[in-house]
């Protein structure tokens, strides 16, 4: 079985999770029009890489991913969920999303508001319906919860004035890192792992999020409108500071440091090897590094 499992590539974990999403949008539970709104939301997707670094890491730790696959679109449900109500005027009005018009604009506010909610409340549906003893089901419910908070925190703080925020990591750490935390945590419960085990690979997550978020500023400073999926740069439009405008930071020293803390993460965690774990995080870090600065 573990020849198998070894065997998956990142592509095919990400053919796993939209199976699973597109299954999530046949099932009944919600006026015809708002599953569209919904469903706006959430395809075409993005790379995936919450939900497939849960199942990358299950991989690496010798787990099966076909099992926890449904669980890992619950973290995908939750992201899509947070970026219609992002896009929203309220918070960063955007009116683009990968390219097209936001959901609050090919639709409505409301519309946009009330799907984003039903989103997270679906994730959690999913999450009862994984194929995992209730205990586990228990334990990712609470992780999911937990981060889906934390995600709301460091929302609410990245709207607060530059004076009051607080430093830009720890808003990050919770905006963004929070949700990562989730799918390492989720990898380790799929593929059978608990007590500390869980706490580490939280943190590996949230390493791995701090990456992705200096990743993703460094596209929304110099990234071309295709790469940003909108015209101009959301931050500098909203007048907020990211990890390259920010001139106390130092966004490569930061990245080489949080390599080398997931370097050790995954070391600790998984003695033998973390391919799958490792090449996702060198598909976000490639941007960056493929370019000049």
């Amino acid at each position: 079985m573990a020849s198998e499992i070894k065997s998956f590539t990142v592509d095919e974990l990400r053919l796993l999770v939209e199976g699973e999403l597109l299954k999530v949008f046949e099932a009944p539970g919600s006026t015809p029009k708002l599953s569209d709104i919904a469903r706006y939301g959430v395809f075409p997707g993005g790379k995936r890489i919450r939900p497939v670094l849960a199942l990358a890491w299950c991989v690496d730790l010798g787990g099966d991913p076909s099992k926890l696959a449904l669980a890992a679109a619950a973290l995908e449900l939750v992201h899509c969920a947070s970026l219609i109500h992002d896009d929203l005027p309220a918070l960063d009005n955007d009116d683009f999303r990968r390219g097209r018009p936001a959901c609050h604009r090919a639709f409505t506010e409301a519309g946009a508001i009330l799907a984003g909610d039903m989103l997270v409340s679906r994730a959690h549906r999913c999450l009862l319906d994984a194929p995992f003893p209730s205990d586990t089901l228990v334990e990712f419910t609470r992780v999911l919860a937990n981060a889906y908070i934390d995600l709301c925190l460091g929302q609410h703080l990245d709207l607060l004035p530059v004076g009051e925020r607080g430093d830009l990591p720890a808003i990050h750490r919770l905006k963004t890192g929070a949700l990562f935390s989730a799918c390492t945590a989720f990898g380790s419960l799929g593929a059978g792992r608990g007590g500390n085990e869980i706490r580490r690979a939280a943190e590996l997550g949230h390493a791995i999020g701090l990456l992705f978020q200096i990743s993703d500023d460094f596209i929304d400073a110099h990234g071309t409108d295709a790469a940003r999926g909108r015209p101009g740069s959301s931050d500098e439009r909203n007048g907020k500071e990211n990890f390259f405008s920010d001139s106390r930071l130092d966004p490569l020293k930061i990245v080489a440091e949080t390599e080398r803390e997931i370097e050790r993460h995954i070391h600790e965690l998984s003695p033998r090897g973390a391919s799958l774990t490792g090449e996702l995080v060198s598909r976000v870090v490639r941007p960056m590094k493929n370019a000049s600065v």
